[in-house]
């Protein structure tokens, strides 16, 4: 295996972990969505909290996804950049970019459909179990 291969491989792990951690953010979203409306099913919505600190949890799971969105994309560029090269670009270069790089393409990540979408749909529906708990 030559250089450049070696170095591929390399990225390409870390695109798969950047994709396992953002799937790991979506899941335990979902987990403490399940956990809060268990919670004001169990006290039959008698939980004197105001509804909107209920999305409160959500929201540092909703920018870690985008973290490792924007970093997964990040990643992926460089792979193709790496893949079209004809020079030799050390792999610590790479993975030791500069940071405005990677908080751009986290930026554009939270604007991504794959984030906003899935949360929206997250926090609508917290809403409307809260709702039909509180129409009963």
């Amino acid at each position: 295996m030559d250089k450049k291969e070696h170095k591929l491989n390399i990225l390409q792990s870390i695109i798969s972990r950047m994709a396992s951690n953002s799937t790991n953010c979506k899941m335990w979203s979902v987990t403490l969505l399940a956990a809060i409306i268990v919670l004001f099913l169990s006290t039959n919505g008698d939980l004197n909290v105001n509804k909107i600190i209920i999305l409160i949890p959500i929201l540092p799971f909703m920018f870690l996804d985008a973290f490792y969105l924007g970093l997964e994309r990040y990643f992926v560029n460089e792979y193709n950049t790496e893949f079209e090269s004809k020079e030799e670009k050390d792999i610590s270069a790479i993975v030791k970019s500069k940071g405005c790089k990677r908080i751009l393409s986290t930026l554009k990540a939270i604007l991504s459909f794959s984030v906003w979408g899935f949360y929206l749909i997250l926090c609508l529906t917290i809403f409307l179990v809260l709702l039909l708990i509180e129409c009963k």
